[in-house]
């Protein structure tokens, strides 16, 4: 699928949550409630694909997704200037002591199959103080770069506002694609 074409569905998916799900918004609900919710509205844009909230799966057997940077040491080293290297091959990944499980908001993939991945979206609400640092946009990155995934969207919103507006709701977005 193309990228033109799998932005166009997501922005569909985000359509239908502001039209159907606003109220999320409003109260100023959880990142993981509003990402709930933005899965369920994708998937009928996405069919035949299968879309996952904090899936922790690669392929048919019992492979987690890992990093080999923390939040915590990404952070730290981020402070000195330096961005971890996000390419790493899985074989190396999966014998290091010091990987770590991660969980993305949301991705569009074959979950039996380890490199059909589709796209990956990170969440954020406008008001969370680690909005803009760097992590989720680096884990986006890793997954493009070590899963395959065809493209990912890095998505901060607006809330605490009574509106509908898809534009008034999102606050930016940040594609990465292969």
């Amino acid at each position: 699928m193309e990228l033109i074409e799998i932005k166009e569905r997501l922005r569909l998916g985000l359509a239908d949550l502001a039209k159907e799900d606003y109220r999320l918004f409003h109260v100023d609900s959880n990142e993981r409630s509003i990402a709930h919710k933005l899965a369920e509205r994708l998937v009928p844009h996405f069919s035949p694909w299968d879309v996952d909230c904090e899936y922790n799966r690669i392929g048919k057997e019992k492979r987690h997704k890992l990093v080999h940077v923390s939040k915590k040491a990404f952070m730290h080293a981020k402070e000195k200037g330096i961005i971890p290297n996000h390419i790493i091959p899985l074989e190396e990944l999966e014998e290091r002591k010091d990987a770590v499980p991660i969980f993305p908001d949301i991705i569009v993939h074959r979950r039996t199959e380890i490199f059909e991945n589709l796209l990956i979206i990170e969440i954020k609400k406008l008001s969370n103080a680690e909005v803009f640092s760097g992590w989720d946009q680096w884990k986006i990155r890793f997954f493009i770069d070590n899963l395959k995934y065809s493209a990912g969207c890095f998505i901060v919103l607006n809330t605490g506002i009574e509106t509908q507006n898809l534009e008034e709701l999102i606050h930016s977005q940040e594609w990465f694609s292969l």
